[in-house]
C-alpha cells in the first residue's frame, strides 16, 4: 500500500482539479500544456466515451449517452462491432446496415425493421409470438409461405379467414364449419371451381343451383329437395339400382318422351301400367290421320261399369283371353242327350260328353255363374233358369260336376235335352 505521507494530491501538482471541459479537437502541441491541461483532456475524453455527466463516477461497462460506431467494411470473420456475450439495450436501437446474429435475440419491446431486404435463417424453430396483440405479415408484392418438409398449419382459436381484397373468401368458424363466402358466380366465372376429382364422405346439401359438366358418382343416397331439377346430358342418362327399386313420382301431370328413337319399357317380371287416379289412355301417330277424331286417345275403359261388364262377359281374365274368346262367338258347342228312362225332379242330370255333335266338348262349369252363355232345351223348348220350381225350370248353381244340370221337374224316357254353349274358349 502506498504511504499516504509521501503521496501528492492533484491540487498540489497542478493547483486545481481537472474541469473535464476540454473539447475533442486535436491538440497541435502538447509540450506547452501543463499537467492540468493533460488531465483535463483525459477526463473530458473519458466522459465523452461513457456519456455520463462526470468522468469519474460512472459504473464499469455503462454508457449513458448515444453510441455511434463508425467503423465499416467488416465481414462475418472480421466484424466492425462484435459482442461476444449477452447484449442488453434498454432504449431504442437503430441499425442501418447488415446485422448478423449467431445467438438468441430476445426483444422485450417493439422491433421496427425498415430495411430493403430482411433475411432470417435459422437451423431451428423461428417463432413469432404475441401475448397481447396481433401478428401481421403484410407485403406489397406476390408472396408465399411454404415448407420444404412437413405440413403447413393455420390454427385460429376463433376461426380462420382466407381473404382476398379485404373480404372473406373461405371462412372457418369456431364450430369448424367452412363457408365459401363468395357469391354471384356463373359458368364462366364460378365462385368455387374444382378441376379434379371431388369426394364427399358425409351428407351434402345444395341450396342453390348445381351445374355438373362431368361424371357424378354417388355411392350413397341422393336427396334433391329443389324447386326445379334439370338434368341435361350429351350422352346416356342411366339410373341403376343394384338392390332396390327406382321410383319416379310427380305431383302433377308428367311426360316421358323421346325426341328420336323408341321408348322401351322392359320388366324382368310384371310390367304394370296403373292409372289409379284416372283413365289409362293409348294413342299413336296413326290416330291423327284416321277417322278416330272425337278424342285424341283411346281409353282402356271410360266407366267402372265397363269393367263390370267385362267380368260378366269374360270373367277376370287377360285382355288377350277376352279377345280370343270374343273372336270365337260364331262357334257354338252343342250336346244332345236322349233320356233312356225317367229322371226324378231336382236331381242332377249329367250330360254324357260322348253325345256331342259339334265341337270337342262342353264344360258347363264356366256357365255356373252366368247362365247367359248356355241355353238349355227340352224337347226343343227353351228352358228358364231359376232358383226353384217357382221361378224357373232348371239351375246350374251349386253344382260341383261339369256338364251337370238340375231340373225342377221330372223328365221322362225319350225326352231330348239339348245344351248349347257360346262365347267360350275350348
Amino acid at each position: 500500500m502506498a504511504n499516504t505521507k509521501t503521496s501528492m494530491r492533484m491540487h498540489q501538482i497542478s493547483g486545481s482539479i481537472p474541469d473535464q471541459t476540454k473539447s475533442a479537437a486535436a491538440v497541435a502541441n502538447t509540450s506547452q500544456y501543463t499537467l492540468m491541461d493533460l488531465m483535463d483532456h483525459t477526463a473530458a475524453a473519458l466522459k465523452r466515451i461513457h456519456g455520463g455527466t462526470n468522468w469519474s463516477n460512472v459504473p464499469a461497462g455503462q454508457f449513458a449517452g448515444d453510441i455511434d460506431l463508425l467503423e465499416t467494411g467488416g465481414s462475418s470473420g472480421a466484424a466492425d462491432f462484435d459482442v461476444a456475450g449477452y447484449a442488453q439495450f434498454a432504449g431504442a436501437v437503430e441499425l442501418d446496415g447488415a446485422v448478423q446474429m449467431d445467438g438468441a435475440l430476445d426483444l422485450n419491446s417493439s422491433l421496427d425493421a425498415d430495411v430493403s431486404t430482411w433475411d432470417v435463417d435459422a437451423s431451428g424453430l423461428i417463432s413469432l409470438d404475441s401475448s397481447g396483440g396481433a401478428v401481421s405479415l403484410n407485403a406489397a408484392a406476390a408472396s408465399d409461405f411454404t415448407t420444404s418438409a412437413g405440413a403447413l398449419s393455420l390454427d385460429g382459436s376463433a376461426g380462420v379467414n382466407i381473404m382476398e381484397g379485404g373480404a372473406n373468401v373461405i371462412a372457418i368458424d369456431t364450430d369448424r364449419d367452412v363457408l365459401f363466402s363468395q357469391t354471384g358466380g356463373s359458368t364462366s366465372d364460378p365462385d368455387v371451381e374444382i378441376d379434379g376429382y371431388l369426394r364427399v364422405d358425409g351428407a351434402s346439401e345444395f341450396d342453390g343451383a348445381v351445374q355438373m359438366d362431368g361424371a357424378l358418382d354417388l355411392n350413397s343416397s341422393l336427396d334433391a329437395d329443389v324447386t326445379t331439377w334439370d338434368v341435361d346430358a350429351s350422352g346416356a342418362i342411366t339410373l341403376d339400382s343394384s338392390g332396390g327399386a327406382v321410383s319416379l313420382n310427380a305431383a302433377a301431370a308428367s311426360d316421358f318422351t323421346t325426341s328420336a328413337g323408341a321408348l322401351t319399357l322392359e320388366a324382368a317380371a310384371e310390367l304394370m301400367l296403373d292409372a289409379a287416379g284416372g283413365t289409362l289412355r293409348l294413342e299413336d301417330s296413326l290416330r291423327a290421320s284416321s277417322t278416330f277424331t272425337t278424342q285424341a286417345y283411346m281409353s282402356l275403359a271410360d266407366t267402372a261399369a265397363e269393367w263390370s261388364s267385362y267380368k260378366t262377359t269374360f270373367g277376370e281374365v287377360s285382355l288377350l283371353s277376352a279377345i280370343v274368346s270374343a273372336g270365337s262367338d260364331s262357334t257354338r258347342f252343342r250336346n244332345v242327350y236322349t233320356l233312356t228312362g225317367s229322371h226324378t225332379a231336382s236331381s242332377t242330370l249329367v250330360m254324357p260328353t260322348g253325345n256331342l255333335t259339334l265341337g270337342a266338348g262342353i264344360d258347363l262349369a264356366d256357365a255356373k255363374s252366368d247362365i247367359d252363355v248356355a241355353d238349355i232345351y227340352v224337347n226343343g223348348a227353351l228352358q228358364l233358369s231359376g232358383s226353384s220350381s217357382a221361378n224357373g225350370d232348371f239351375t246350374l248353381n251349386g253344382l260341383s260336376v261339369n256338364n251337370a244340370i238340375t231340373f225342377f221337374y221330372q223328365l221322362e224316357a225319350d225326352d231330348v235335352v239339348t245344351v248349347i254353349e257360346s262365347s267360350r274358349t275350348v
